[in-house]
């Protein structure tokens, strides 16, 4: 298939840079013709293989490529794509033009509605955008791919033809020989940005209760002071790699409530993984739900406390199960069965 993969996001460093290099590089081996657009203004035309119809300019991301819109269609046009696959965006004036005529499947990640409905007068305006490009996008999108099953039945349609498939994880070659134990537990939490349902001030009220563990806050965060807790700032994907390999477990999600959601599948979580960190936290998660390595608390629950420590002493020190988690998130397996729904799409579009 020749597959033109749109997204207002870079590929490169971080959660989602990292996944659409992954992606766009394993589609590629599979024998398919891959051209990722990206709707952001840069410099130049290309650039590692990525594509930039749209030049440098001051203006908003959204502002700019409903200016550009020509352009990109014309993008598309001379690449000549059998399906585009597209990170779920804002409804934007032009966005119709640039797809219409092609098999088009989305790939839901967020309720975005509730989203920008929660965000400030800025984000009404931005909702209200949305639902009216909604209108004029009806009947341009083919497919969709939801990441959780609880965005599907909030957003699936009986006329869409639909799947689910969660973000992957890509596991070692090579295990580590053996786990130290170290004089004190050592917990990480990683966010990209300050955001109440990742539930920072939840993790700061369990550092209080734990004060014989060690925990490394990743993102931008100031420091509260707390004898018991480590603040990186934000750190690049190779320095977190190797403060990853000092950690015995991973913090995800404490407040996805806040958001009024339930299900997650966080790349974080999947990097926790990947390194060898049994998981905390506050959400139900797509594919790891029964794993013993993944511990869903309750917040509130006056036993939260001791079901972590119960919890890290079960798994202090010992091995992690990359085998099961494997079966569970394989990245090769989840992008085979994108591939068979993409190609499923683009021949009955």
């Amino acid at each position: 298939m020749r597959i033109a993969y749109l997204t207002f996001e870079k590929p490169g460093s971080g959660g989602v840079g990292r996944k659409l290099t992954l992606q766009r590089r394993f589609w590629e081996r599979e024998g398919h013709v891959v051209r990722h657009i990206v709707l952001r203004a840069h410099d130049c035309a290309e650039e590692g293989g990525v594509h930039f119809p749209i030049r440098k300019t001051i203006l908003s991301p959204l502002f700019t490529a409903s200016l550009n819109a020509g352009r990109i269609r014309e993008e598309l046009k001379q690449f000549a794509p059998d399906v585009v696959y597209m990170r779920q965006m804002l409804r934007w004036p032009g966005l119709h033009r640039i797809l219409k005529g092609y098999p088009v499947v989305e790939e839901v990640n967020s309720d975005i509605n509730g989203e920008l409905r929660s965000s400030g007068r800025v984000g009404l305006v931005k909702f209200a955008l949305h639902r009216c490009g909604q209108i004029f996008m009806q009947g341009i999108v083919s497919g969709e791919v939801f990441v959780t099953r609880e965005l599907k039945a909030r957003y699936g349609t009986w006329h869409t033809p639909s799947c689910v498939i969660s973000n992957g994880a890509i596991f070692p070659k090579s295990l580590p020989d053996k786990i130290p134990v170290r004089d004190a537990p050592s917990l990480i939490m990683v966010c990209s940005s300050d955001q109440d349902w990742h539930g920072i001030d939840i993790l700061f009220d369990i550092c209080r209760n734990l004060p014989e563990y060690k925990f490394h806050i990743v993102g931008p965060f100031k420091d509260c002071g707390a004898n018991n807790i480590l603040f990186h700032g934000v750190m690049n994907d190779a320095d977190l790699r190797q403060l990853y390999k000092k950690m015995d477990f991973g913090v995800a999600v404490l407040a996805l409530g806040r958001k009024k959601m339930t299900e997650a599948c966080p790349l974080k979580v999947r990097e926790y993984v990947e390194n060898g960190l049994p998981v905390i936290g506050g959400y139900d998660d797509t594919d790891l739900g029964s794993a013993p390595y993944f511990l869903k608390i309750d917040p509130e629950s006056d036993d939260v406390i001791a079901e972590i420590r119960r919890f890290v002493d079960r798994w202090r020190g010992k091995a992690f199960p990359f085998s099961d988690a494997e079966k569970r998130l394989s990245f090769a397996c989840k992008e085979r069965s994108r591939l068979a729904f993409l190609q499923k799409v683009s021949t009955v579009a």
